[in-house]
Protein backbone atom coordinates (compact mmCIF):
# COMPACT_ATOMS: atom_id res chain seq x y z
CA UNK A 1 0.00 0.00 0.00
CA UNK A 2 2.48 2.80 0.91
CA UNK A 3 4.83 1.63 -2.20
CA UNK A 4 1.35 2.39 -4.39
CA UNK A 5 1.09 5.83 -2.40
CA UNK A 6 4.68 6.54 -3.33
CA UNK A 7 4.05 6.23 -6.75
CA UNK A 8 0.29 7.92 -6.95
CA UNK A 9 1.66 10.92 -5.32
CA UNK A 10 4.10 12.22 -8.51
CA UNK A 11 1.42 10.93 -10.78
CA UNK A 12 -1.52 12.67 -9.48
CA UNK A 13 0.85 16.23 -8.90
CA UNK A 14 1.89 15.66 -12.37
CA UNK A 15 -1.71 15.25 -13.91
CA UNK A 16 -3.04 18.51 -12.28
CA UNK A 17 0.13 20.49 -13.48
CA UNK A 18 -0.71 18.90 -17.17
CA UNK A 19 -4.03 21.43 -17.19
CA UNK A 20 -2.07 24.37 -16.21
CA UNK A 21 0.33 26.58 -17.95
CA UNK A 22 3.17 24.52 -16.53
CA UNK A 23 2.00 21.21 -18.55
CA UNK A 24 5.53 21.17 -20.14
CA UNK A 25 7.41 21.30 -17.35
CA UNK A 26 4.90 18.48 -15.97
CA UNK A 27 5.54 16.11 -19.01
CA UNK A 28 9.01 16.79 -18.08
CA UNK A 29 8.72 16.18 -14.55
CA UNK A 30 6.30 12.87 -15.88
CA UNK A 31 9.83 11.81 -18.19
CA UNK A 32 12.24 12.03 -15.53
CA UNK A 33 9.78 9.69 -13.12
CA UNK A 34 8.80 7.28 -15.99
CA UNK A 35 11.76 6.37 -17.60
CA UNK A 36 14.06 7.29 -14.27
CA UNK A 37 17.42 7.44 -16.21
CA UNK A 38 19.21 7.10 -19.43
CA UNK A 39 19.49 4.23 -22.13
CA UNK A 40 21.08 3.05 -25.30
CA UNK A 41 17.74 2.62 -26.37
CA UNK A 42 16.36 6.46 -25.92
CA UNK A 43 16.34 6.95 -30.17
CA UNK A 44 13.19 4.64 -29.74
CA UNK A 45 11.34 7.17 -26.88
CA UNK A 46 12.21 10.92 -28.69
CA UNK A 47 11.66 12.18 -32.06
CA UNK A 48 14.65 12.04 -34.06
CA UNK A 49 16.16 13.04 -37.65
CA UNK A 50 19.48 11.32 -39.20
CA UNK A 51 22.67 11.52 -41.31
CA UNK A 52 22.46 8.96 -43.99
CA UNK A 53 25.38 6.94 -43.88
CA UNK A 54 27.61 6.59 -47.17
CA UNK A 55 28.08 2.69 -47.95
CA UNK A 56 31.01 3.33 -50.55
CA UNK A 57 33.18 4.22 -47.15
CA UNK A 58 35.37 1.01 -46.60
CA UNK A 59 35.46 -0.57 -43.58
CA UNK A 60 38.20 -0.47 -42.10
CA UNK A 61 40.83 -3.38 -42.67
CA UNK A 62 41.27 -5.69 -39.65
CA UNK A 63 44.93 -6.89 -37.93
CA UNK A 64 43.41 -8.60 -34.80
CA UNK A 65 46.31 -9.10 -31.90
CA UNK A 66 45.68 -12.10 -30.31
CA UNK A 67 46.32 -11.39 -26.76
CA UNK A 68 45.27 -12.93 -23.19
CA UNK A 69 41.59 -12.09 -22.92
CA UNK A 70 41.45 -13.52 -19.35
CA UNK A 71 44.52 -10.83 -18.13
CA UNK A 72 43.23 -7.87 -20.11
CA UNK A 73 39.33 -7.79 -20.47
CA UNK A 74 38.18 -4.85 -20.87
CA UNK A 75 34.74 -5.21 -19.41
CA UNK A 76 36.40 -4.23 -16.22
CA UNK A 77 35.73 -0.22 -17.57
CA UNK A 78 31.75 -1.26 -18.00
CA UNK A 79 33.05 -1.85 -21.89
CA UNK A 80 30.15 -2.85 -24.43
CA UNK A 81 32.66 -2.23 -27.64
CA UNK A 82 36.06 -1.80 -27.59
CA UNK A 83 37.78 -0.93 -30.89
CA UNK A 84 41.08 0.09 -31.44
CA UNK A 85 42.64 1.70 -34.55
CA UNK A 86 46.29 1.83 -34.76
CA UNK A 87 48.43 2.77 -38.61
CA UNK A 88 44.81 3.02 -39.96
CA UNK A 89 43.79 -1.10 -39.34
CA UNK A 90 41.38 -2.24 -36.85
CA UNK A 91 43.82 -4.56 -34.34
CA UNK A 92 41.79 -4.89 -30.79
CA UNK A 93 37.86 -5.52 -31.65
CA UNK A 94 35.83 -6.17 -28.96
CA UNK A 95 31.99 -6.86 -28.61
CA UNK A 96 30.06 -7.82 -24.97
CA UNK A 97 26.29 -8.60 -23.88
CA UNK A 98 24.85 -9.45 -26.68
CA UNK A 99 26.29 -6.46 -28.63
CA UNK A 100 27.78 -6.59 -32.01
CA UNK A 101 29.39 -3.78 -35.30
CA UNK A 102 25.95 -3.32 -36.04
CA UNK A 103 24.80 -1.91 -32.51
CA UNK A 104 23.57 1.58 -31.97
CA UNK A 105 24.68 3.74 -29.17
CA UNK A 106 24.18 6.78 -27.56
CA UNK A 107 27.66 8.77 -27.98
CA UNK A 108 25.62 11.60 -25.11
CA UNK A 109 27.94 14.28 -24.57
CA UNK A 110 30.86 13.10 -26.79
CA UNK A 111 28.74 14.53 -29.32
CA UNK A 112 29.68 18.24 -27.77
CA UNK A 113 33.05 17.62 -29.49
CA UNK A 114 30.97 16.86 -32.89
CA UNK A 115 29.74 20.18 -33.18
CA UNK A 116 32.72 21.64 -32.11
CA UNK A 117 34.24 20.77 -35.55
CA UNK A 118 31.42 21.87 -36.94
CA UNK A 119 31.85 25.23 -35.86
CA UNK A 120 35.53 24.89 -36.60
CA UNK A 121 34.13 24.59 -40.03
CA UNK A 122 32.44 27.81 -39.87
CA UNK A 123 35.39 29.51 -38.64
CA UNK A 124 37.70 28.21 -41.31
CA UNK A 125 35.50 29.65 -43.67
CA UNK A 126 35.10 32.62 -42.12
CA UNK A 127 31.83 32.77 -41.51
CA UNK A 128 31.99 33.71 -37.87
CA UNK A 129 35.13 34.72 -35.46
CA UNK A 130 35.47 33.03 -32.06
CA UNK A 131 35.80 36.76 -30.64
CA UNK A 132 32.04 37.27 -32.23
CA UNK A 133 29.86 38.56 -29.46
CA UNK A 134 27.19 35.33 -29.19
CA UNK A 135 24.36 37.88 -29.52
CA UNK A 136 25.51 39.42 -32.91
CA UNK A 137 23.81 36.03 -33.86
CA UNK A 138 21.17 34.70 -31.16
CA UNK A 139 20.40 38.12 -29.64
CA UNK A 140 17.20 36.70 -27.68
CA UNK A 141 19.67 34.52 -25.47
CA UNK A 142 20.20 36.26 -21.83
CA UNK A 143 23.66 36.39 -22.17
CA UNK A 144 25.48 39.59 -20.63
CA UNK A 145 27.13 41.64 -23.31
CA UNK A 146 30.60 40.85 -24.42
CA UNK A 147 30.60 37.27 -24.16
CA UNK A 148 31.84 35.74 -26.98
CA UNK A 149 31.28 32.38 -29.11
CA UNK A 150 34.97 31.09 -27.20
CA UNK A 151 32.96 31.73 -23.96
CA UNK A 152 30.13 29.57 -25.02
CA UNK A 153 32.59 26.92 -26.39
CA UNK A 154 34.78 27.07 -23.42
CA UNK A 155 32.12 26.78 -21.03
CA UNK A 156 32.79 30.05 -19.13
CA UNK A 157 29.51 31.80 -21.12
CA UNK A 158 28.89 33.01 -17.49
CA UNK A 159 25.66 30.54 -16.94
CA UNK A 160 24.47 30.19 -12.84
CA UNK A 161 25.63 27.23 -11.17
CA UNK A 162 21.86 25.58 -10.57
CA UNK A 163 20.24 25.26 -6.96
CA UNK A 164 19.22 21.68 -7.76
CA UNK A 165 21.53 18.54 -8.06
CA UNK A 166 23.53 18.26 -11.39
CA UNK A 167 22.37 15.11 -12.42
CA UNK A 168 18.58 16.46 -12.01
CA UNK A 169 19.77 19.72 -13.51
CA UNK A 170 21.03 18.45 -16.54
CA UNK A 171 17.88 15.33 -16.45
CA UNK A 172 15.34 18.93 -17.14
CA UNK A 173 17.61 19.52 -20.01
CA UNK A 174 17.82 16.00 -21.70
CA UNK A 175 13.73 16.00 -21.62
CA UNK A 176 12.85 19.41 -22.12
CA UNK A 177 9.72 20.20 -24.36
CA UNK A 178 11.45 23.04 -25.87
CA UNK A 179 15.12 23.51 -25.37
CA UNK A 180 15.47 27.14 -27.32
CA UNK A 181 12.47 28.35 -24.35
CA UNK A 182 14.69 26.67 -21.70
CA UNK A 183 17.95 28.72 -22.86
CA UNK A 184 15.95 32.17 -23.17
CA UNK A 185 14.75 31.08 -19.36
CA UNK A 186 17.98 29.59 -17.56
CA UNK A 187 19.93 32.31 -15.45
CA UNK A 188 23.15 33.83 -16.34
CA UNK A 189 24.77 35.24 -12.92
CA UNK A 190 28.71 34.80 -14.07
CA UNK A 191 30.61 37.19 -15.53
CA UNK A 192 31.88 35.44 -19.44
CA UNK A 193 35.55 34.20 -19.32
CA UNK A 194 36.07 34.32 -15.53
CA UNK A 195 35.24 30.47 -14.67
CA UNK A 196 34.65 26.69 -16.43
CA UNK A 197 31.32 25.76 -15.56
CA UNK A 198 30.52 22.83 -17.50
CA UNK A 199 27.04 22.72 -18.93
CA UNK A 200 24.76 21.26 -21.57
CA UNK A 201 22.96 24.47 -22.67
CA UNK A 202 26.68 26.15 -24.03
CA UNK A 203 26.30 23.42 -26.64
CA UNK A 204 22.10 23.33 -27.14
CA UNK A 205 23.25 27.25 -28.44
CA UNK A 206 26.36 26.14 -30.33
CA UNK A 207 24.00 24.16 -32.40
CA UNK A 208 21.58 26.95 -32.73
CA UNK A 209 24.55 29.21 -33.93
CA UNK A 210 25.37 26.78 -36.67
CA UNK A 211 21.86 26.63 -37.46
CA UNK A 212 21.63 30.48 -37.75
CA UNK A 213 24.67 30.91 -39.63
CA UNK A 214 24.58 28.18 -42.20
CA UNK A 215 20.62 28.08 -42.87
CA UNK A 216 20.36 24.37 -42.42
CA UNK A 217 19.59 22.12 -39.73
CA UNK A 218 22.43 21.16 -38.00
CA UNK A 219 22.40 17.10 -38.86
CA UNK A 220 22.13 18.34 -42.64
CA UNK A 221 25.16 20.79 -42.05
CA UNK A 222 27.17 18.23 -40.06
CA UNK A 223 26.34 15.31 -42.92
CA UNK A 224 27.03 17.84 -45.73
CA UNK A 225 30.55 18.65 -44.13
CA UNK A 226 31.55 15.97 -42.63
CA UNK A 227 29.72 12.59 -42.38
CA UNK A 228 29.24 11.63 -45.74
CA UNK A 229 33.22 11.89 -45.52
CA UNK A 230 33.57 9.36 -42.72
CA UNK A 231 30.39 8.07 -41.92
CA UNK A 232 29.32 4.68 -43.35
CA UNK A 233 26.08 3.73 -41.55
CA UNK A 234 22.85 5.84 -40.82
CA UNK A 235 22.97 8.20 -37.64
CA UNK A 236 20.59 8.84 -35.45
CA UNK A 237 19.74 12.01 -33.64
CA UNK A 238 17.41 13.11 -31.06
CA UNK A 239 15.26 16.12 -31.00
CA UNK A 240 13.03 17.36 -28.32
CA UNK A 241 9.39 17.54 -28.81
CA UNK A 242 9.51 20.67 -30.51
CA UNK A 243 11.93 19.66 -32.98
CA UNK A 244 14.75 21.02 -31.79
CA UNK A 245 18.23 18.87 -32.12
CA UNK A 246 19.61 17.84 -28.49
CA UNK A 247 23.03 19.25 -29.75
CA UNK A 248 24.72 18.85 -26.65
CA UNK A 249 23.93 14.73 -26.28
CA UNK A 250 21.93 11.71 -28.33
CA UNK A 251 24.04 10.99 -31.39
CA UNK A 252 23.44 7.61 -32.11
CA UNK A 253 26.26 5.67 -33.60
CA UNK A 254 28.11 2.07 -34.63
CA UNK A 255 31.37 2.19 -33.25
CA UNK A 256 33.41 2.17 -35.94
CA UNK A 257 31.95 5.66 -37.74
CA UNK A 258 32.26 6.54 -33.91
CA UNK A 259 35.67 5.78 -34.37
CA UNK A 260 36.16 7.70 -37.89
CA UNK A 261 35.73 10.87 -35.63
CA UNK A 262 38.58 10.12 -33.64
CA UNK A 263 40.45 9.37 -36.75
CA UNK A 264 39.34 12.69 -38.44
CA UNK A 265 41.90 14.13 -35.52
CA UNK A 266 44.04 11.63 -35.54
CA UNK A 267 44.65 13.06 -39.09
CA UNK A 268 44.51 17.09 -38.40
CA UNK A 269 41.21 17.38 -39.85
CA UNK A 270 42.02 15.83 -43.40
CA UNK A 271 40.58 12.76 -45.36
CA UNK A 272 43.28 11.67 -47.62
CA UNK A 273 44.21 15.22 -49.50
CA UNK A 274 40.94 17.12 -48.72
CA UNK A 275 41.08 19.41 -45.30
CA UNK A 276 38.03 18.70 -43.64
CA UNK A 277 38.47 21.22 -40.64
CA UNK A 278 41.87 23.15 -40.08
CA UNK A 279 45.03 21.91 -38.22
CA UNK A 280 44.92 24.54 -36.20
CA UNK A 281 41.38 24.31 -35.11
CA UNK A 282 41.34 20.79 -34.19
CA UNK A 283 44.66 21.55 -32.03
CA UNK A 284 42.74 24.46 -30.45
CA UNK A 285 39.52 22.08 -29.83
CA UNK A 286 41.67 19.70 -27.18
CA UNK A 287 44.20 22.95 -26.25
CA UNK A 288 42.87 24.15 -22.46
CA UNK A 289 42.78 27.46 -20.78
CA UNK A 290 44.48 27.73 -17.94
CA UNK A 291 43.08 30.70 -16.96
CA UNK A 292 39.52 29.70 -16.54
CA UNK A 293 38.99 28.64 -13.07
CA UNK A 294 36.83 25.13 -12.57
CA UNK A 295 34.30 26.95 -10.14
CA UNK A 296 33.45 23.20 -9.11
CA UNK A 297 36.16 21.53 -8.28
CA UNK A 298 37.87 23.43 -5.67
CA UNK A 299 39.13 26.28 -7.77
CA UNK A 300 41.44 24.19 -9.89
CA UNK A 301 42.67 25.95 -13.28
CA UNK A 302 41.32 24.35 -16.27
CA UNK A 303 43.68 21.85 -17.46
CA UNK A 304 41.81 19.78 -19.19
CA UNK A 305 39.04 21.47 -21.42
CA UNK A 306 38.93 23.00 -24.68
CA UNK A 307 36.83 24.12 -27.35
CA UNK A 308 34.45 21.47 -26.31
CA UNK A 309 37.15 18.58 -26.44
CA UNK A 310 38.62 17.07 -23.37
CA UNK A 311 42.30 16.65 -22.88
CA UNK A 312 45.14 14.99 -20.63
CA UNK A 313 48.91 14.93 -20.72
CA UNK A 314 50.76 11.69 -19.08
CA UNK A 315 53.65 11.78 -16.93
CA UNK A 316 55.62 10.06 -19.73
CA UNK A 317 55.12 12.83 -22.39
CA UNK A 318 52.06 11.86 -24.24
CA UNK A 319 49.03 14.11 -25.15
CA UNK A 320 45.60 11.94 -24.60
CA UNK A 321 42.73 13.58 -26.67
CA UNK A 322 39.31 12.35 -25.94
CA UNK A 323 35.19 12.69 -26.85
CA UNK A 324 33.58 11.78 -23.55
CA UNK A 325 29.96 10.87 -23.18
CA UNK A 326 28.36 9.88 -20.10
CA UNK A 327 28.44 5.81 -19.05
CA UNK A 328 31.42 5.00 -20.76
CA UNK A 329 31.38 6.79 -24.40
CA UNK A 330 35.05 7.54 -25.18
CA UNK A 331 37.32 8.70 -28.78
CA UNK A 332 40.59 8.49 -27.59
CA UNK A 333 43.15 9.83 -29.71
CA UNK A 334 46.77 9.59 -29.00
CA UNK A 335 48.86 11.06 -32.00
CA UNK A 336 52.47 9.86 -31.05
CA UNK A 337 51.36 6.60 -31.02
CA UNK A 338 49.03 6.67 -34.09
CA UNK A 339 46.65 5.31 -31.75
CA UNK A 340 42.80 6.05 -31.53
CA UNK A 341 40.47 3.64 -29.30
CA UNK A 342 36.41 3.37 -29.42
CA UNK A 343 34.33 2.50 -27.28
CA UNK A 344 30.65 2.12 -26.03
CA UNK A 345 30.03 1.43 -22.25
CA UNK A 346 27.76 1.20 -19.69
CA UNK A 347 29.45 2.52 -16.47
CA UNK A 348 27.10 3.45 -13.76
CA UNK A 349 29.14 4.56 -11.26
CA UNK A 350 29.51 8.75 -10.78
CA UNK A 351 31.45 9.59 -13.79
CA UNK A 352 33.54 12.56 -12.18
CA UNK A 353 36.27 14.21 -14.53
CA UNK A 354 39.30 12.79 -12.15
CA UNK A 355 37.85 9.41 -12.04
CA UNK A 356 37.18 9.18 -15.65
CA UNK A 357 41.08 10.09 -15.92
CA UNK A 358 41.66 7.61 -14.05
CA UNK A 359 39.83 4.74 -16.05
CA UNK A 360 41.40 6.40 -19.40
CA UNK A 361 44.66 6.02 -18.79
CA UNK A 362 44.22 2.49 -17.36
CA UNK A 363 42.28 2.10 -20.77
CA UNK A 364 45.29 3.35 -23.10
CA UNK A 365 47.78 1.78 -20.72
CA UNK A 366 46.22 -1.95 -21.21
CA UNK A 367 46.33 -1.40 -25.12
CA UNK A 368 49.98 -0.39 -24.60
CA UNK A 369 50.90 -3.52 -22.91
CA UNK A 370 49.53 -5.83 -25.39
CA UNK A 371 51.75 -3.93 -27.86
CA UNK A 372 54.09 -4.81 -25.74
CA UNK A 373 53.74 -8.54 -25.36
CA UNK A 374 52.85 -9.15 -29.22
Amino acid sequence: MKKVLIISIPIILVSILLSTEYKHLAMTIFQLLYYHGTSHQDNKIFPSVTMEGNQTIKKFERNLIKYDKSKYNFTKYSSETFLVLHKNKIVIEEYYNNYNENSYFNIYSATKTIVSLGIGILHDRKLISLNDEIKKYLPFLPFKDGTTIENVMKMSSGYSIPKIPTMVDMGFDYFAYNLTDRLINYKVDLNPGEYFLYKNLNTQVLGLLIEKVSGQKLNDFIYENIYKYIGRDKAIWSTDRCGNIKTFCCLFLKNEDFLRFGKLVLDKGKIGDKIIISEQYINDVFTPDYKLISIKEGGDKNYFYGLQGWTINTHDGHKIKYFWGMQGQFDIIIDDLDLVISTFGNFKGKGYRKIIEKIILEMVEDVRKIYSVN
